[in-house]
């Protein structure tokens, strides 16, 4: 390691840090213990007490590390705020799919609720057999999603009668089918 770049890295220890904690916004350096990551209970700090040279050097290799970078820390709050949202949506989702069935694992139950979060506005659910997409569970899905205040997407998998699956595209004012 070149000996500036480790003279950083002690500095970022210094103020109680890792490298692993920081991240850019506004081209600032902040810290969270969920920089890259961030889950719906992250807060963050901006990291305080450095020279405006010292930033400016952290700065620089910060950006050579590609660690994340926001535009503005508006956008930072939205992607919290937006995690949070797809956690309670999630429950809410779970709730009304053990109203229509049950929830299963690899083919078992009705509906596999995919647990993964990928910065989208979406949701993705599996239905196990033919019959377990129903109208009254796209009704059900939609009067859930009218709750929320952003364009959130469940889209449901659903295999057809026939062979082969149906996916549908359910928000709070419509449902697509999107395949046959």
């Amino acid at each position: 390691m070149h000996p500036a770049d480790a003279a950083l890295l002690a500095l970022v220890e210094s103020r109680g840090h890792a490298l692993g904690d920081l991240f850019l916004a506004e081209g600032r350096v902040y810290a969270s213990d969920d920089a890259g990551d961030f889950q719906s209970t992250s807060t963050y700090e901006a990291l305080h007490g450095l020279c405006p040279e010292d930033e400016a050097k952290l700065i620089a290799f910060l950006r050579r590390l590609a660690v994340p970078e926001y535009v503005s820390i508006v956008h930072l709050d939205d992607e919290i705020v937006q995690v949070r949202e797809w956690e309670s949506l999630h429950g809410d989702l779970e709730r009304l799919l053990q109203q229509h069935g049950r929830l299963g694992t690899f083919g078992e139950g009705d509906f596999i609720l995919v647990d993964d979060y990928y910065s989208s506005l979406q949701h993705k659910i599996e239905c196990i057999s033919p019959d377990a997409f129903t109208s009254s569970l796209v009704d059900a899905t939609q009067a859930v999603l009218k709750r929320y205040p952003r364009r959130w997407e469940v889209i449901f998998v659903a295999p057809a009668a026939g062979g082969g699956d149906h996916a549908y595209s359910v928000y709070a004012d419509q449902c697509i089918k999107r395949s046959e």
